[in-house]
C-alpha cells in the first residue's frame, strides 16, 4: 500500500509537469522556475485593481460580519471607501505617501478603511489590536503615521501610545457597535457624509511602484521591521493566485458567488492581502470574525456554508479534534488552504476524515516580505508534506551557507525572486543588505526542492517563535525580562506545544539574593506584551550560554530543555555537560581576557594636578572627566568657526606645504561664502542635502567643507584612494546630490556614477592641473565676485542638524554612515580648549602657532581635531596631500611646525629616520598621537630625537564621538595611557553582561557626552547594537585607574588597523568568497613593522582548484583601496568557527603566531 501511494504521488507530479509547463523547472544555474505559465501583471494601484470589475458584482454582498450580520454590497463598499478617502484628503490633509495606521480587529469596515486610505493616496500600516501601549508606541513612532483608525476598545491604548511618543495625531473611531469616545472622530459620520466633494481624489498621483502597505515583520531574526510593499507587489501576488491550477475559488457570475471565511487577522499580511484584497478583487463574499472563538466559529460555519477557507494550523487541529465538528459544517466546502507554519500529514488526514466529500486541501508558503504568498499547491495535489510550487512569474533557489546554489533534494536556505517581493525594509539599510542577496530575498527558512519543483519546508534558520502562526521575536521578550530589577540576564526560546505549535520559554539568571519566583517573571512580562507573546514557562539557571561575541547559543538552551545530559565542545575541544557549560558561560576566551586585569595593573605615575580637579569615580561606577565642564554654544560649525574672525582676519589660515598656495582667514571666509552661495544658487543645494567630497588634503579643503555647510548642506567625505566599487557604494548610501573632487579622481567618480545609474554635477579642484571635460571649475566658482550671497539668508540650520556624514565600520562589520551634528563637532572643538589639555598656544597679535595637517581630512581625526578645531582657534595649517618622507621633512624645516597630530607609524618614522635631527623640531611644542596604541619604547625613541622639552601625549577616540574622547594632560608623563575623559564626558567600563566595573578592572569602554554621534544613518539595527541606555559602546577593552587615567588594552572589535586606517575583515572576506574557486575565507590583522598591522587571509579552496596565493592577492587588490590590500595568504583545510558560525579569529591568530 505504501509503495502504491508513493508511486501515485510520483505519477501525479509527472502528469502535472507534462500538462502545465513544457519548459524545465530547474535551470542550468540551479534556479527553480514556476511550472505555471507567467501571468500579466497590470501596472495599476491596488484600488484600481480591486474595482476594475465592480460592474460585474456591484449588487452582491462584499463583506458581512459573522457575529452581527452588518454587511455591505460591493457598490456600498466602493462608495464608502471613496467617501472615506476624500475625507482623509480634505479634512485631515493626508497627502500622497502619508502613512495612516489601522489598529482594528476584523470587521466589515476593515476593507473600507484600507481601500479608503489607498484611495486618498496614503500608505496603510496595520497594528495588532492586542498590542500593549509600549508596542503600539514603537510602531507609531517608527511608521511616522499621520493618523490612526481604531476601535473604542483600543482607544485608550492608542491615546497613551501617542502621548508617550509626544505626538498630536487625530484618532478616528470605527463606531458602529459602541459610542465614540471623547476627543476622537466618528468613522460612521465620515463614511456617511453625503456632502464631501470626491473631486479632491483627482489630485492623487500614485503609481504601481509606490508603497501601498507598511506591515511589520521580524524578518529572518530580531526586532520588528517595517516592510514596504508596493501596489505592484500586492497586485502581482493577487494575479499570481488567479493563475490556472493555482486558483482556489470559482469565478463570480450572476448565478455564483463563492463565500470565504475571514477570521485570520487582517493586520497580518496573510489576512489583509490573500483574504481581504485578493478575494474582493474577484468578487467573493467575505464573512468576517473579529477573533477566533470556538462557538462563533462553529456557528458561522453552519450559517454561511463556506466554499473556501484559509486557516492557520492550530485551527486545523481544532476542527480535526473537536467532537462538535461534523461533516455538515463543511457541506459546501471545496478548497482549504493552510499557511503561516508547517502542518504534519497526520493532522491533515484527521481533518479531511471529517468531510463526506472530496475537498481540495493544500498548504501555502509565504512571508510578509513577499506579499505574502510564495508557493501554493495545485488543486489535484495530494502530497500534504510539501507546500507546492512557486507561483507564476517567480523563481526560487536553495543555497548553502556560502550562498552557493544547491540542486534537487538538497537542504539549504530558500531564496525568492519575483514581482511580489517587497521594496525593502523602511529606513533600514542594514537589514536590507542582510535580507537581499543579488536581488534575491533570503527567507531564513531551511527547505528542499525536488526534481519536479515541489517545495518542502524543513525547518527555520530564523530564531522566531511561531505561536498560533504569530511570530514572536525572542529578542523582544529578552529585552523586557532584563528590565526586571531582580534579573541579571535572560534568554528565550520556542519549545513545542500541542495547542499553539510553539510557546516561549524563558531561561533566567537572577541577581544574587533575589527571591523572585517563576510566576513573578511571567506576570511581569505578560503585562507588557500581547497575549500570544506571553511566557509560558520559566527556568532559572546560573548563566546564559553565549559565544565569545556575546550571541546567545539558543541551540544549547533547546538542548537543555530536551536532554540535560547532552554534551557540548568548547573552543579547545573539551567536552562538558550542558549544566557545566552553563556554569562556565560558554565564553572561555572572554574569561581568559578578564584574567588579564591583574597583569595590566601598573605603578601609578604622575598624579600631577588631580588635586586641583573634581572627583573622578561616582558611586554607580561611572567615570567623570577630571576637568570642569565647558559651555557648549548652540551654534553651527560655521557660526562657531567665524566667531573670532576679526581677531586674525589677516593671518594665514592655510597653506599648501608643497606649492605654497595659501589663504588668509578673511580670504577663506569670503571664498567659503561665495562657494556656499554658488551651491545654493547654481546647483540648487537645499538644507540637509548631501554633498560628497573626494579630495586629498589641500588649502581648498576647508573652503569646500565650510562652503557646503554655509549652503545648508552636509558633507560626506570619501577616501580619494577608493576604487570605483567603494566610491559607488558610498555615493549611493549617502544619497549625495553633488560631488567635489580633484582631477585625478574624476575617472573614478564618473565610473562610479555610471555604475550607479546616477547623474550629478562634478566640481573639480583645478588649481594645479587642467579641468577635465564634463566637470565644473572650482577655481572659477570661488572667484566669482559678482554672485549675490543673499541666497544664503534662506539657510535654516540649527546646532542639532547633521553636519557631517562620515563612514566608519563601528565596532565591527561593513562601513556605516556616522551622522555628526553641528553640536557634536562644536562640542568636541570646545572640549579641547581646557587649558590643562590644550595642544597649542593662544593666537594673539604677536603669536600664531603652526600645525601640520597631513592626517587625511576625509577622516574624522583630520577634519575635526586638526582642521576645524585649529581653524576655530586661529592657527596656521600647513597641508600635505599625502605622507611622503621628503615633503614631510621639508615641511618641518620650512614652516617650523609648533604642534602636530600623528598616527603611530609616523612616530616610528620620525624616531628612526637618520635625516631627521633636533633642528627639524626646534619649534615643536606639542605632539599628540591617536588612532592606535603606541608602545612606550617608540615614544622614548621619538622624544630623544626631539632633544628638548615637549608636551607629548596620546589621545583616544572614534568617528562616532567626533572623534576625541580622551587626551593626555600636557604635564603628564604617563605615556602608557591615553589620558582622561574630555570635559563634559563620562566613561564606563562594563563586563560582557553590561555590568559596571570598578577601578583597574578590565572590560569594554562605554562613552557618553555631547560629542557622541546622532547615530548611524538609516540603520536602526546598528544603532540598537552600539547604544546601551544612552551610552556608546566603543568595542575596545580598557581599564581606568582611580584617578581616571584610561589604558586601552585591546580591541573587542575585529577591525584591522593599517596606518591608523580601519580595515573591516568582513569586507575583505566577502570579496574573497566571491572568487569562483574559493570555498571559504577569513581575514585577520597580523603585526607589521611599517603599518602596525596588515591583513592576512586564510583561504579554503574548492576541490581541484589550482589557485596560488598571488592569485588571491591580485583578485582582492584590484577591488579595494591600497591600505585594505591583503598582504599574505595561507591556504587551510577549514575556517575555525563556533557553533553559531562566527569565525574564531583567536584560533587563526594562534596559528599565525606558531
Amino acid at each position: 500500500m505504501l509503495l502504491a501511494r508513493v508511486l501515485n504521488r510520483v505519477t501525479e507530479k509527472r502528469m502535472f509537469i507534462v500538462k502545465y509547463k513544457h519548459t524545465s523547472i530547474w535551470t542550468a544555474e540551479r534556479t527553480v522556475k514556476s511550472p505555471f505559465d507567467d501571468v500579466v501583471i497590470p501596472e495599476t494601484t491596488i484600488a484600481e485593481y480591486v474595482w476594475r470589475d465592480l460592474g460585474k458584482w456591484s449588487d452582491k454582498t462584499a463583506v458581512i460580519c459573522g457575529v452581527t450580520d452588518r454587511k455591505y454590497t460591493y457598490l456600498e463598499l466602493y462608495k464608502q471607501s471613496q467617501t472615506f478617502g476624500a475625507s482623509l484628503r480634505k479634512k485631515f490633509k493626508i497627502q500622497d505617501g502619508d502613512v495612516v495606521t489601522i489598529m482594528l480587529s476584523n470587521s466589515p469596515e476593515y476593507a473600507t478603511v484600507t481601500l479608503g486610505i489607498l484611495a486618498a493616496g496614503g500608505v496603510a500600516s496595520t497594528i495588532n489590536p492586542l498590542y500593549t501601549v509600549y508596542e503600539a508606541q514603537k510602531q507609531i513612532a517608527s511608521s511616522e503615521t499621520k493618523l490612526i483608525v481604531t476601535s473604542p476598545e483600543n482607544v485608550n491604548v492608542v491615546k497613551e501610545a501617542i502621548s508617550l511618543s509626544k505626538l498630536n495625531i487625530p484618532v478616528i473611531i470605527v463606531d458602529f457597535d459602541k459610542d465614540r469616545p471623547d476627543d476622537t472622530v466618528s468613522f460612521k459620520e465620515l463614511v456617511n457624509d453625503p456632502h464631501i466633494d470626491k473631486d479632491i481624489l483627482k489630485g492623487v498621483k500614485r503609481s504601481a511602484d509606490d508603497v501601498s502597505l507598511l506591515l511589520y515583520s521580524s524578518g529572518t531574526t530580531g526586532l520588528p521591521k517595517a516592510v514596504e510593499l508596493t501596489n505592484k507587489n500586492i497586485v502581482a501576488n493577487c494575479q499570481q493566485q488567479n493563475a490556472e491550477r493555482c486558483k482556489k475559488f470559482n469565478d463570480t457570475t450572476e448565478t455564483n458567488q463563492d463565500i470565504t471565511l475571514a477570521y485570520l487577522p487582517m493586520f497580518h499580511c496573510y489576512g489583509l492581502s490573500v483574504i481581504n484584497i485578493h478575494k474582493l478583487s474577484v468578487g467573493l463574499k467575505l464573512v468576517t470574525l473579529p477573533k477566533f472563538r470556538p462557538d462563533t466559529f462553529l456557528s458561522t460555519l453552519e450559517k454561511h456554508k463556506f466554499d473556501l477557507m484559509y486557516v492557520a494550523p492550530p485551527t486545523v487541529l481544532f476542527l480535526a479534534s473537536n467532537h462538535l465538528v461534523k461533516s455538515n459544517h463543511f457541506e459546501k466546502l471545496q478548497n482549504v488552504l493552510t499557511g503561516a507554519a508547517p502542518l504534519p500529514q497526520a493532522d491533515v488526514e484527521r481533518f479531511l476524515s471529517k468531510m463526506d466529500h472530496e475537498v481540495h486541501f493544500g498548504q501555502v508558503y509565504g512571508c510578509t516580505e513577499a506579499g505574502p504568498v510564495v508557493t501554493t499547491t495545485p488543486n489535484d495535489h495530494k502530497d500534504y508534506s510539501s507546500v507546492g510550487f512557486t507561483l507564476p512569474n517567480s523563481e526560487l533557489r536553495i543555497v548553502d551557507s556560502e550562498m552557493n546554489n544547491m540542486g534537487p533534494n538538497e537542504l539549504g536556505e530558500l531564496l525568492i525572486k519575483g514581482p511580489n517581493v517587497m521594496k525593502g525594509y523602511k529606513n533600514n539599510r542594514e537589514a536590507n543588505s542582510q535580507v537581499f542577496v543579488d536581488g534575491w530575498l533570503r527567507s531564513g527558512d531551511l527547505a528542499k526542492i525536488d526534481e519536479s519543483g515541489y517545495v518542502t519546508i524543513a525547518d527555520r534558520l530564523k530564531e522566531l517563535i511561531k505561536v498560533n502562526a504569530f511570530q514572536v521575536p525572542p529578542a523582544e521578550l529578552e529585552s523586557i525580562i532584563r528590565e526586571h530589577p531582580a534579573v541579571f540576564d535572560a534568554a528565550v526560546v520556542g519549545v513545542p506545544d500541542d495547542k499553539t505549535g510553539e510557546k516561549p520559554k524563558g531561561f533566567v539568571v537572577l541577581n544574587k539574593d533575589s527571591s523572585t519566583s517563576e510566576n513573578d517573571i511571567m506576570e511581569y512580562v505578560s503585562k507588557r506584551v500581547a497575549p500570544y507573546k506571553k511566557l509560558k514557562e520559566v527556568q532559572f539557571i546560573d548563566s546564559i550560554p553565549k559565544n565569545p561575541s556575546g550571541k546567545i547559543l539558543r541551540r544549547l538552551l533547546i538542548g537543555l530543555y530536551e536532554d540535560d545530559r547532552s554534551y557540548i565542545e568548547d573552543d579547545n575541544g573539551t567536552n562538558y555537560l550542558i549544566s557545566e557549560a552553563l556554569e562556565r558561560g560558554c565564553s572561555l576566551d572572554v574569561n581568559d581576557v578578564m584574567l588579564l586585569t591583574k597583569a595590566l595593573k601598573g605603578v601609578i605615575e604622575n598624579r600631577g594636578c588631580l588635586s586641583k580637579m573634581k572627583h573622578i569615580w561616582t558611586v554607580d561606577k561611572t567615570v567623570k572627566s577630571p576637568f570642569e565642564d565647558r559651555v557648549i554654544p548652540e551654534a553651527t560649525i560655521t557660526e562657531y568657526l567665524w566667531k573670532n574672525l576679526d581677531k586674525w582676519s589677516d593671518k594665514t589660515a592655510v597653506i599648501c606645504g608643497v606649492t605654497d598656495r595659501k589663504y588668509t582667514y578673511f580670504e577663506l571666509y569670503k571664498k567659503t561664502e561665495i562657494f556656499g552661495a554658488t551651491l545654493r544658487k547654481k546647483f540648487k543645494i537645499k538644507d540637509g542635502d548631501v554633498v560628497c567630497v573626494m579630495l586629498p588634503n589641500s588649502p581648498e579643503y576647508p573652503i569646500v567643507l565650510l562652503g557646503i555647510l554655509t549652503a545648508g548642506g552636509f558633507v560626506t567625505t570619501v577616501n580619494p584612494s577608493y576604487t570605483v566599487y567603494e566610491t559607488q557604494k558610498q555615493i549611493i548610501s549617502s544619497n549625495a546630490k553633488l560631488i567635489v573632487t580633484d582631477p585625478s579622481n574624476v575617472p573614478t567618480v564618473k565610473e562610479a556614477l555610471k555604475q550607479s545609474n546616477l547623474s550629478m554635477p562634478i566640481i573639480a579642484l583645478d588649481f594645479d592641473v587642467d579641468r577635465p571635460e564634463e566637470t565644473i571649475s572650482f577655481k572659477e566658482l570661488i572667484n566669482d565676485n559678482t554672485l549675490d550671497k543673499d541666497v544664503l539668508k534662506e539657510v535654516k540650520r540649527s546646532a542639532h542638524d547633521t553636519s557631517l556624514l562620515l563612514y566608519s565600520s563601528g565596532t565591527t562589520g561593513l562601513p556605516k554612515g556616522v551622522e555628526l551634528t553641528h553640536r557634536n563637532m562644536v562640542a568636541n572643538c570646545e572640549q579641547q580648549y581646557e587649558k590643562l589639555i590644550q595642544k597649542f598656544d593662544d593666537t594673539t597679535a604677536s603669536n600664531q602657532d603652526i600645525a601640520l595637517a597631513y592626517l587625511p581630512m576625509f577622516h574624522s581625526y583630520g577634519i575635526s581635531v586638526v582642521a576645524l578645531q585649529k581653524l576655530s582657534a586661529g592657527l596656521k595649517l600647513v597641508t600635505l596631500p599625502k605622507f611622503q618622507p621628503d615633503t614631510f621633512i621639508n615641511a618641518f624645516l620650512k614652516h617650523k611646525i609648533c604642534c602636530m597630530y600623528l598616527a603611530p607609524p609616523t612616530v616610528l618614522f620620525l624616531a628612526s629616520n637618520p635625516e631627521l635631527s633636533s633642528k627639524h623640531f626646534e619649534k615643536l611644542k606639542y605632539a599628540t598621537v591617536g588612532a592606535a596604541p603606541l608602545p612606550l619604547a617608540d615614544v622614548d625613541r621619538f622624544l630623544s630625537k626631539v632633544g628638548h622639552e615637549l608636551h607629548f601625549g596620546q589621545g583616544y577616540g572614534m568617528t562616532e564621538a567626533s572623534p576625541l574622547v580622551t587626551i593626555s594632560q600636557n604635564t603628564s608623563k604617563r605615556y602608557n595611557t591615553v589620558g582622561n575623559a574630555l570635559p563634559n564626558c563620562e566613561l564606563k567600563i562594563v563586563d560582557s553582561d553590561m555590568n559596571a566595573l570598578g577601578p583597574n578592572e578590565l572590560g569594554e569602554l562605554l562613552v557618553k557626552g555631547p560629542n557622541v554621534m546622532k547615530g548611524y544613518k538609516d540603520n536602526p539595527k546598528a544603532n540598537s547594537d552600539v547604544f546601551v541606555d544612552g551610552w556608546l559602546r566603543s568595542g575596545d577593552l580598557a581599564q581606568i585607574d582611580e584617578e581616571g587615567y584610561v589604558i586601552i588594552a585591546d580591541r573587542l572589535k575585529e577591525l584591522i588597523k593599517v596606518n591608523a586606517y580601519q580595515v573591516p575583515p568582513a569586507e575583505l572576506e566577502s570579496i574573497i568568497r566571491e572568487h569562483p574557486e574559493v570555498f571559504d575565507a577569513a581575514v585577520v590583522g597580523i603585526p607589521d613593522d611599517k603599518t602596525g598591522e596588515k591583513p592576512k587571509a586564510f583561504v579554503v579552496l574548492n576541490k581541484n582548484s589550482r589557485l596560488c596565493d598571488k592569485d588571491i592577492i591580485e583578485y582582492v587588490n584590484n577591488r579595494v583601496a591600497p591600505f585594505k590590500r591583503v598582504k599574505e595568504v595561507q591556504f587551510v583545510d577549514n575556517i575555525p568557527k563556533n557553533p553559531s558560525g562566527k569565525i574564531l579569529r583567536r584560533v587563526l591568530n594562534e596559528e599565525q603566531a606558531k
